[in-house]
């Protein structure tokens, strides 16, 4: 199904996937959009409680070490930014200035994601490459686009990628059924919706099943973005951490 992408574009995109784990399990995905900066979903982040994360690559296995730059709870939407002793990416996906996002109904669109946390129950399994989800887009919102597509516990910060243009055009954040539990718990207890969580709402409605993603030409992740790139980097340590890499299970 990822064949649909030229196959240039294809290294660029597998190269650009990682793996945020905590304490050498994955957390979730991120993936690079300058050589030095990528994105994920926020809830990987402990709500915001983590400051400093190391990711691996699938593709090389190298561990890198990225602080976080900006963070929108509500949103669930961080920017990462790699440490000063780290090379930058060769590999990365950048956001057009104008986006030309998928229409509803388009079916050539990707989950791409890693499949560490699906290689520990699965013996046959990689443990740690890139996987490729194919899926549809089912509904816009400003902020947000609900697709179908399999997604697995820890897929939260996948590439959601547009095989007509090999762009990403957003983040994936959630299933629908999450969704759905959150804001029903919210409701059981009587607290108010935020605004993200009422547009979630509105566009989930009438949706089963599912999954919800952050578009990243809306205002607030563009706003993220260039206070990330405005703030200041973080002073360069006198050596790197030492470092290991994640060794993949044959086939």
């Amino acid at each position: 199904m990822r064949y649909d992408i030229p196959p240039a574009r294809r290294v660029t995109i597998e190269a650009s996937i990682l793996a945020i784990l905590r304490e050498d399990v994955e957390a979730g995905v991120a993936f690079f959009v300058s050589p030095t900066t990528a994105l994920t979903a926020a809830h990987n982040l402990a709500a915001g409680h983590v400051k400093t994360i190391v990711c691996v690559r699938p593709t090389d296995n190298a561990r890198l070490v990225f602080d976080v730059a900006a963070l929108d709870a509500e949103l669930d939407f961080a920017v990462l930014r790699l440490h000063a002793y780290e090379r930058p990416s060769r590999h990365f996906l950048p956001i057009p200035p104008t986006m030309d996002p998928a229409a509803p109904g388009e079916k050539g669109v990707f989950l791409v994601t890693c499949n560490i946390r699906m290689a520990a129950e699965l013996p046959d399994v990689a443990a740690a490459s890139v996987a490729w989800h194919h899926a549809r887009i089912v509904g816009l919102h400003p902020r947000h686009l609900l697709y179908d597509s399999s997604a697995f516990d820890g897929d939260s910060g996948g590439a959601i990628v547009v095989a007509r243009t090999g762009n990403v055009i957003g983040l994936h954040s959630e299933l629908v059924n999450a969704a759905r539990e959150l804001i029903a718990r919210k409701d059981d207890i009587g607290e108010r919706l935020n605004g993200v969580e009422q547009s979630v709402l509105s566009l989930i409605r009438g949706s089963s099943s599912g999954c919800v993603g952050v578009r990243l030409d809306c205002d607030v992740a563009r706003c993220l973005l260039e206070r990330a790139a405005a703030a200041p980097a973080a002073p360069e340590p006198a050596a790197p951490p030492t470092r290991r890499t994640i060794k993949s299970r044959a086939r």
